[in-house]
């Protein structure tokens, strides 16, 4: 059952089953967003979670539970749960590991699997609701950069098409940030709580440090950090964790990471105003136009050879730009509004 599969990987995720026995505002804000993303799984979602709080194991008058009332829950749980085999031997070992949460939480997974209904210490009535987490959004058009502080004091330079969410206040913890495009940061140092940017499936840590994130869907790659001062870690999941040192960057290819050095003054020109092309085919020309000046462009025809566009423009406007390709590549262009049109 898909439904049960969710719950499963719930209960198996410890960042998860960390988050709703100590919740914290940013570990708030990350799994409201998480919710958010995957409405699909709300019910495993709070299913799993109903289940990690009855984990607890209080009886109704909020006693602990004795060993001789674990071991009649279990036998309630086994009899409902006819696709267990239930042995002495069996009997007692699950007995000897029931003081584990996880072996608890898959064992009440079979449970509900089987349609048991376990009160423990949530009321059937009680509604399952996440905290209520302030969340800062800062979004930004094609066409349109910024810069702001957040709430610790670091800086941050947010690229066009980009998106950054962040609680209104940090924890005591961890400094937690959710980024969609791409983003100059200079983190102000704070060695008792780390600063994290996580972007989909990956993370980078840091104390303080500047660095720059790169993540759009129109990219080669799906995930390039390069740290121009300072220390990071990125982190795509327990077995994948890369230490950047000042002047180099890891590149995400799909499933692949690559270490290289980088141009400081090349990766960071567009928080300065500069358009930059290095090799540039034309479908990422197009791209980067969109992204840059907030227009959409049409191309009629095709080049009479491949673009490997290369070119820096400092504070120019579409049309100059336009016009300076044009000359090198040939076509002619029109404006319209927001609308442009390269014709070959």
């Amino acid at each position: 059952m898909k439904n049960q599969r969710q719950i499963n990987q719930l209960l198996a995720n410890a960042s998860f089953v960390q988050w709703v026995k100590s919740p914290t505002p940013q570990r708030d804000l990350y799994w409201s967003n998480w919710l958010k993303q995957h409405p699909d799984q709300a019910k495993a979602f709070h299913t799993a979670r109903t289940i990690i709080l009855g984990i607890k194991l209080k009886s109704v008058n909020q006693q602990p539970i004795n060993s001789e009332e674990k071991d009649a829950l279990l036998e309630k749980i086994l009899v409902a749960s006819p696709s267990l085999k239930v042995t002495p031997s069996t009997q007692t070992r699950t007995r000897k590991a029931i003081s584990s949460y996880l072996r608890v939480a898959a064992i009440l997974c079979v449970a509900i699997g089987a349609g048991l209904i376990i009160h423990l210490n949530t009321p059937s009535t009680a509604k399952v609701e996440l905290p209520v987490v302030s969340t800062v959004t800062k979004e930004n058009p094609k066409g349109q950069r910024i810069k702001f502080q957040l709430p610790d004091g670091s800086i941050v330079w947010l690229n066009a098409d980009s998106r950054l969410d962040f609680p209104e206040q940090f924890s005591a913890q961890v400094r937690m940030v959710h980024l969609r495009g791409e983003a100059f940061f200079e983190v102000k140092h704070d060695e008792a709580r780390p600063f994290d940017v996580v972007i989909n499936d990956k993370s980078v840590r840091v104390l303080g440090t500047s660095f720059n994130v790169r993540s759009f869907p129109d990219d080669d790659h799906t995930l390039a950090v390069s740290l121009v001062s300072g220390k990071v870690s990125v982190r795509r999941d327990a077995d994948q964790e890369h230490t950047l040192s000042p002047g180099e960057q890891v590149v995400y290819h799909r499933h692949e990471a690559i270490v290289q050095v980088f141009d400081p003054e090349e990766v960071i020109a567009w928080k300065k105003g500069i358009l930059r092309f290095r090799d540039s085919s034309l479908s990422q020309v197009k791209a980067i136009l969109e992204r840059w000046y907030g227009i959409n462009v049409t191309v009629v025809g095709s080049p009479s050879r491949r673009w490997r566009i290369n070119g820096e423009f400092a504070n120019q406007s579409a049309e100059r730009v336009l016009e300076r390709l044009a000359f090198a590549e040939n076509f002619t262009f029109s404006i319209e509004g927001k609308q442009v049109t390269i014709t070959f």
